[in-house]
């Protein structure tokens, strides 16, 4: 079993234009492959901050302005440093900077008024592959590895309407101190008239081309001092798959231990009852138990202030079900696995066991979706 699942590689079955250099035309295609891009190489660099974009390293994205794909391999030892504006010029544009923290954890994407960060243990970045893609699908602009969403920013952090002002979108790259380099560059213009995959007058359940076999869990943090529920109702991650094998990818934070329940369409308080894999991390404690909720069972959550003392770990959890085995990995070590009988799984929950704010993020995979 992988405990980092293979980047997926969409298709789409048209022309791939390549483009020798970064001021070549654009072609009639889905896909726009790019030279290798050294970062900090030339002195033609613009300062905003303590970030120099090298205006050498800048991308006019071929895809319009409203959806793109940008996808390229970095480097683990480095961080890279970008920045999204509606303006060639960068000290007259819309920007939204961003920061993919292959080497320090540390991921987060800002504009003048807002910014949204996200951080990763290093070592368990070090288990993925340097695999990075940008991807703006309007308003949301996210930062992926290895094909799992860490961060994201979206219309409510920034002003869509003066962002899409001109007619142009531009990719820059910048450092602070050390120089880089980006390969395997590719542009995918997932709106494009001449390669969307389902138009907008063709529904997806009745669609003939391929589908996605992964999807992303978008980031979510939950913090609150209130008694609530010990799972969080409001966010469930729902299981999309045609047949029963599925695995899901979770960056979940916590400082004794994990919960992850599995149940079917009836949740945690339904008839059929809850499998849930209770991972007590410090205690080296792991197990997964089948039960059933007649009441809900609360929780007092503390504000996360007053935890400040306490050291926070973020766990990478793989769990894998196949053949009616349900396996789980904790940053990459196999810990538990039980026989699953009697129940369809197609939704998960998420807690920790501190009542205290927590966030997740990640992604799940499976080999068909019933909206295909």
């Amino acid at each position: 079993m992988d405990f980092i699942p293979s980047v997926f590689k969409l298709l789409f079955g048209l022309c791939v234009v390549t483009l020798s250099s970064i001021g070549s035309s654009q072609g009639e295609g889905c896909q726009f492959e790019y030279s290798n891009l050294a970062i900090g190489a030339s002195e033609k660099l613009t300062s905003l901050g303590s970030i120099k974009f090298d205006m050498m390293s800048q991308l006019k994205i071929p895809c319009g302005r409203y959806s793109f794909r940008m996808m390229f391999d970095g480097n683990m030892e480095k961080d890279i440093y970008f920045v999204l504006s509606n303006k060639k010029d960068l000290n007259q544009g819309v920007n939204i900077y961003g920061r993919v923290g292959l080497q320090s954890g540390n991921f987060s994407m800002s504009t003048e008024n807002a910014s949204r960060s996200s951080i990763i243990e290093p070592t368990i970045l070090k288990k993925m592959e340097p695999k990075v893609e940008i991807s703006f699908d309007s308003p949301k602009l996210s930062i992926l590895v290895s094909s799992t969403s860490i961060n994201f920013i979206d219309g409510n952090e920034y002003d869509i309407d003066e962002l899409f002002s001109t007619d142009e979108m531009y990719l820059t790259f910048g450092l602070v101190n050390e120089s880089y380099q980006i390969s395997n560059i590719i542009f995918d213009c997932m709106r494009n008239e001449l390669c969307d995959i389902k138009s907008e007058q063709t529904s997806e359940i009745s669609s003939t081309q391929s589908c996605h076999s992964k999807s992303d869990i978008p980031y979510f943090d939950f913090n609150t001092t209130s008694t609530r529920d010990l799972y969080v109702l409001d966010k469930p991650i729902h299981i999309p798959c045609k047949t029963k094998d599925f695995s899901v990818y979770l960056f979940i934070n916590y400082i004794t231990g994990i919960r992850v329940a599995f149940t079917g369409d009836g949740g945690i308080y339904g008839k059929d009852g809850v499998f849930e894999a209770k991972l007590y991390v410090t205690a080296n404690k792991y197990m997964i138990t089948r039960g059933r909720y007649a009441s809900p069972r609360k929780i007092d959550y503390i504000e996360n202030s007053n935890l400040l003392s306490k050291r926070i770990e973020i766990g990478a959890v793989f769990a894998n079900y196949k053949d009616g085995v349900l396996s789980i990995q904790l940053d990459g070590n196999d810990i538990v696995s039980y026989k699953v009988n009697n129940l369809n799984i197609t939704t998960i929950y998420i807690a920790n066991n501190e009542g205290h704010g927590f966030f997740f993020m990640g992604s799940l995979t499976c080999s068909s979706y019933y909206n295909c």
